[in-house]
């Protein structure tokens, strides 16, 4: 069985980069944007929620994402929002550790289907302007692409948080895009290859 492509979960770094960000932002191209968003509320969630997903065009041999579960926790006593992958066989996992500040949202760990662990550290500043991009430590590009209003299975999230990434198992196949909505996490992600993961209902 082929492992999930874990660039389905986060962005930045869910493939194999280690290391904290550097927090830097740079300048980007000024898309528009909701004034109404918030960076961290698109990774923050009061309770614990679970949610379905549905997947298309997975390709052959690989595992697909279908169910998702967030909700505040712990890691290493530092209090987290917790947002864990179930993918079709039930066994397979890919948990994700983020946390929130007044100053925005920063990506905690990741916890591969292997069990390794990445250090991500990548940090989105609560003041990002549409199109500007955080580096991590080892230089893998995120851009806030900006707040959107989605409508997936019937529902709509206002002020989604539109993000753009090099996926780090393999930043030569293009870009990933990810949708993460208030009180919800990870709604939505489209990779490279053309598959596609998203929101199909409260569970």
């Amino acid at each position: 069985m082929t492992m999930p492509v874990v660039a389905a979960l986060s962005v930045g770094c869910l493939g194999g980069c280690g290391g904290g960000g550097d927090d830097s932002v740079n300048p980007g191209g000024g898309l528009p944007g909701s004034s109404n968003g918030s960076i961290m509320a698109c990774f923050t969630a009061n309770k614990q929620i679970s949610f379905s997903m549905t997947s298309s065009n997975v390709p052959p041999g690989e595992v697909e994402l279908n169910r998702i579960t967030i909700g505040p926790d712990f890691y290493n006593n530092q209090a987290v929002m917790k947002q864990t992958a179930f993918y079709s066989n039930e066994t397979v996992t890919t948990i994700l550790y983020y946390s929130t500040t007044n100053d925005g949202a920063r990506w905690v760990a990741v916890i591969n289907p292997d069990g390794t662990v990445i250090n991500d550290g990548t940090f989105f500043h609560q003041n990002m302007s549409p199109g500007q991009t955080v580096t991590s430590a080892d230089n893998y590009p995120t851009t806030f692409v900006g707040f959107e209003a989605i409508t997936l299975a019937g529902k709509t999230f206002t002020n989604t948080c539109h993000v753009r990434s090099v996926p780090v198992n393999d930043p030569q196949v293009g870009l990933v895009d990810q949708w993460y909505a208030p009180g919800y996490g990870l709604i939505k992600s489209v990779l490279p290859d053309g598959e596609i993961s998203q929101y199909g209902g409260d569970l």
